[in-house]
């Protein structure tokens, strides 16, 4: 059961060229991961005002070069896939990604020690 518009592989390419910012969601039908994931992870996700400026698609026919596991989301920004994650994650994490990637949240800065080690 399909929880977002689904798309051929074909229809999602040009999507993509056309649309700024595209999350693909590639399910099948024999995975219990996405069972769950899709409609209680993704789709309250997706619901949120927040996110309402991002296309989200789902594919449910084998892709050209398919993965090992699903889901397979996959995150388009420009025309470019800038990450595409296989599995199940938490709730904050995929809402991390999106913020990070979609909403202009900045990633968390690493701190560098640059004094000498003896000083």
């Amino acid at each position: 059961m399909a929880h977002f518009k689904v798309k051929t592989e074909k229809q999602i390419r040009k999507i993509i060229d056309k649309e700024k910012f595209v999350v693909v969601v590639h399910t099948k039908s024999t995975c219990p991961v996405c069972d769950v994931f899709v409609p209680d992870v993704l789709v309250p996700i997706f619901e949120d005002e927040k996110y309402q400026h991002i296309s989200v698609y789902e594919v449910t026919q084998p892709l050209t070069f398919p993965t090992g596991s699903h889901p397979v989301t996959y995150f388009f920004r420009e025309g470019l896939c800038v990450q595409h994650p296989a599995g199940a994650a938490p709730e904050n994490v995929v809402r991390n990604l999106l913020d990070t990637m979609y909403c202009g949240k900045l990633p968390p800065l690493m701190e560098i020690n640059t004094s000498p080690k003896n000083a």
